[in-house]
Order: structure tokens, then sequence, then C-alpha cells
């Protein structure tokens, strides 16, 4: 399945003319992974990456384009009972597209607010980072608040139900960490995003999280 966007007065807004310069691949079947392979150079390994959740967050820059494995809070429903886990989304930014690769159909961090306006394709990437943020930060409030519940419960009574609930938020916690802390690493010794030729520099430069 494919979603299109495009860069409309300062918004990414979704588009079906097959003009979008930002384009959403869930779950791509065998001719969207070959049109991924074949026409814009990913490797398969990249792919899967993309759409696997175990997968460590990192930063790889190509010959043409620029590839990011970002960690995204999954959605969270009464039916997870209290278990919050993160999902991988694979970005790869070229100078004329932005490629997004997820194995579901979370796109909350594309169409979420915004508090500047979008011009380039950078920016557009600039909002999926800012909306990673924003659903990890909104999640942590929301473990707060459970976590405050469940204490209050576990005080007044002696049942292992909320005790169990409580150790299943923590390993939540676990997730969480895993996600994120790769995020600050990469933060503090990557150097800004870059998509020149590959004649000015290194055919092929990785930068990943610390085992």
């Amino acid at each position: 399945m494919v979603k299109e966007y495009r860069i409309h007065e300062g918004q990414l807004t979704p588009c079906e003319d097959h003009q979008g310069l930002v384009k959403v691949f869930i779950s791509p079947d065998v001719v969207e992974r070959n049109y991924l392979e074949h026409v814009c150079k990913i490797s398969p390994h990249n792919i899967s990456s993309a759409m696997d959740p175990d997968e460590i967050g990192r930063m790889e820059f190509e010959e043409d384009h620029t590839m990011i494995i970002i960690k995204s809070p999954k959605n969270y429903s009464s039916s997870d009972n209290f278990l919050f886990r993160v999902t991988s989304v694979g970005v790869f930014l070229y100078k004329d597209q932005l490629i997004i690769v997820m194995n579901n159909q979370e796109t909350s961090i594309l169409e979420g607010r915004q508090t500047f306006k979008l011009v380039t394709l950078h920016d557009a990437l600039l909002k999926i980072l800012y909306g990673t943020i924003a659903h990890f930060l909104g999640h942590l409030k929301v473990i707060s608040l459970l976590s405050d519940s469940l204490e209050q419960k576990i005080n007044t009574s002696m049942a292992n139900e909320h005790l169990l609930n409580m150790f299943t938020i923590e390993k939540s916690l676990i997730y969480y960490l895993n996600g994120i802390l790769p995020k600050m690493w990469r933060c503090s010794t990557t150097s800004p995003l870059k998509t020149t030729s590959a004649t000015n520099r290194p055919k092929s430069t990785r930068t990943s999280s610390p085992a």
C-alpha cells in the first residue's frame, strides 16, 4: 500500500495524482518492494530493517540518499493490557523525494500538529522526528498516570493483578529506553544531514548506536 503527500501551503497534504514528493510504503508487497529496490536503489536489508520492530535506530549515508531508521511508539489500546511497545520506521531522504517504509498504518507522525511551515523535504523530515518525539512524550505521560493509579491500588489491595500490571509498565519503559537512547547518542555524534553527490564524500559512511 502506498500513500503520497505533497508540501502545500506549509503542510503535508495527501494527494492521489502520483506527484507526491513524500511517498509512504505500508507493508510493501512484492511489486512495491521491487520498485524500492530497483528504482529507488534501497537495499533489501534496509527495507527489511524498516519493518523490523526490533531493529536498532541508526543512520546511513548512501550514494544518492540518506537512510534513517527511527524508533516510534506503537499506538496503544486497552487490549495491550498495559504493555507499550515501539516500532521501526525507515526514512529515505533523496534530493527530490522522501520515501518512508513502515509495517503498519500508524501515519500519525505525518498528520499531527506542527509548529512551523514546511518548505523543503528536510522540513518534512523534521516534522517526522518531532512527531515521534511528541508521540513518546504523550505515552510517557500516560504511563506516569497509570503508574500513579496502580500504586494507589497496590496500597489498598493485596491482589496480584495490580502488581503484574505494574511489572508490565516497567517492561514498557525498557522498550522505550531502547528506542530513545540511540536517538540521543546519534544527535550528539552525527553531523547534519547531507544529500550531496558521492564525489564530495565517501561512498558509504555508517553511523549506528553502540551495542
